[in-house]
């Protein structure tokens, strides 16, 4: 049974997104009319033979550093409101930007719906998840302080991202410098040397 990722409207005209296991389209949508919604699209797993090996590379689970922040920190205000996992990850899902990153926080909502624990299903993508990550959030989990826990690894990924940030940086100017030796090194070579090749033979030196 495929894990169909899905747009949907409600009866009042907002967009709603999410993922459901059905056996087919048809059961899917009969499934999200009974909740009153209306299937506008819907995608199956990338596990699927039909997204195809392309499709499959575009849309693997990637989060840039700016988008991990921004999740922490939201997981951060929402753990403390006392919203549900299963809520904030359907939120997170939808302020999503990358196709990839959206599918990853909508199949994390899937198994924490299930039952599994926060940071096995985290565990799921240590592509976007660290083990330093993970390790804090199953800390939390344990120790009942998971909105502290996200507040802490918020202030660590901004550190993290303002140091790479001063290193790429400071590495500007010198990649600028070498460049500008290898333009003048192939300049010398291409232009310089073959004139003065022209010039010692006309004087038979």
């Amino acid at each position: 049974m495929p894990n169909y990722f899905y747009t949907a409207k409600t009866v009042d005209g907002r967009t709603k997104t999410g993922s459901a296991f059905a056996d087919d389209l048809r059961h899917l949508a009969k499934s999200l009319k009974d909740e009153d919604l209306i299937l506008v699209k819907a995608d199956p797993d990338g596990k699927t033979e039909k997204r195809g090996i392309l499709s499959g590379l575009f849309s693997r689970a990637r989060a840039s550093s700016a988008e991990k922040i921004i999740m922490t920190r939201n997981l951060h205000i929402m753990t403390a409101t006392g919203l549900s996992m299963v809520k904030i990850f359907d939120i997170l899902s939808v302020q999503a930007k990358s196709k990839g990153f959206k599918n990853a926080l909508l199949a994390i909502k899937e198994k924490i719906n299930k039952g599994e624990a926060l940071s096995t299903a985290l565990g799921s993508y240590p592509e976007i998840f660290s083990e330093l990550f993970l390790s804090m959030v199953r800390i939390g989990e344990e120790s009942g302080t998971l909105d502290e826990v996200f507040k802490d690894l918020s202030l660590q990924l901004e550190k993290e991202h303002e140091l790479k940030s001063k290193v790429q940086g400071a590495m500007i100017y010198p990649c600028i410098i070498l460049l500008t030796m290898l333009g003048v090194g192939v300049i010398i070579v291409a232009v310089v040397v073959p004139k003065l090749n022209t010039f010692f033979s006309t004087i038979n030196a």
